[in-house]
């Protein structure tokens, strides 16, 4: 009577595993045990962008603005006008780094959701399946402890 749950059960806990050492670097145990606490990994993403015919240079990686160059042709600009092209660089090397990190984080997610998906349909499925067959069980023992106790 609990076979089919158990052997449900079973089909999970190997999905679930499967899901989870498809993911970067993951393992049955890291994905059991750190599930709750582990923070997504960031990829390792550097991008650069310049603004003022490359005399304003703005290098990000990872979460951080890594470095900031101004050629000493800048220093030509008034300071407004040298404001607002930092100020460019900066926005631009943000909207590239979130370009590559969305990018990055497309080519590092293998697993399929599709198929992943249907496997928790096809179990669903079968634990309606089970569900009903573990009820009519107890219905049948309960009608036959009631025709006993007659």
């Amino acid at each position: 009577m609990t076979d089919s749950f158990d052997q449900l059960l079973g089909q999970l806990h190997q999905q679930l595993s499967t899901a989870a050492s498809r993911t970067k670097g993951g393992t049955d145990a890291q994905g059991a045990a750190g599930a709750e606490t582990a923070e997504p990994e960031v990829p390792d993403v550097e991008t650069t962008a310049t603004a003022l015919d490359e005399q304003v240079r703005v290098t990000m990686s990872g979460n951080r603005f890594t470095a900031l160059k101004i050629d000493a042709r800048a220093m030509r600009q008034t300071n407004d006008e040298l404001a607002e092209h930092v100020l460019e660089a900066f926005n631009r090397v943000m909207e590239q780094h979130s370009r590559a990190l969305a990018d990055a984080y497309l080519a590092d997610n293998s697993t399929d959701f599709g198929a992943l998906a249907a496997d928790v349909r096809a179990m669903q499925s079968q634990s309606v399946e089970a569900m009903r067959t573990y009820t009519e069980s107890l219905y049948s023992a309960l009608e036959q402890a009631r025709r006993h106790s007659i």
